[in-house]
């Protein structure tokens, strides 16, 4: 409630955005760290640090 069709619409995915790019910043440094390309990073590395800062993902 509160707010009109175009605020909403322009705001809705904003959290799966900030999200992501979080995910993304999380991968880069955990590549630049071990020296490794970011698709070498495990996923599970990557969901251990999302939980770490408290991150919903799922």
């Amino acid at each position: 409630t509160g707010g009109d069709r175009t605020a909403h619409a322009s705001t809705r995915n904003m959290s799966c955005c900030a999200v992501l790019g979080q995910g993304a910043g999380i991968a880069a440094a955990a590549s630049l760290h071990a020296g490794v390309e970011v698709d070498e990073v495990p996923v599970a590395h990557l969901h251990a640090e999302l939980d770490r800062q408290g991150v919903r993902y799922t």
